[in-house]
């Protein structure tokens, strides 16, 4: 779990913020996970749509290539 205020840290603004973009983490661990928002009471103001996190991938296209350059 993360947090921050809308100022983009853990520490409370002196004044009031109205607008902001607030930047997190995704987990490592695959699952559905959701944005939540609280006002200044800790009351649950909005909920995000489910953000949906999958173990990354790679998938080769070649079975050989040149050599380095050195």
């Amino acid at each position: 779990m993360q947090w921050q205020y809308l100022n983009g840290t853990q520490v409370m603004p002196a004044t009031g913020v109205t607008s902001a973009t607030v930047t997190f983490m995704l987990p490592a661990t695959p699952g559905i996970y959701q944005a939540r928002l609280f006002n200044a009471t800790y009351v649950l103001v909005a909920t995000s749509g489910s953000i949906t996190t999958t173990v990354p991938s790679v998938t080769l296209s070649a079975t050989s290539g040149p050599p380095a350059a050195r």
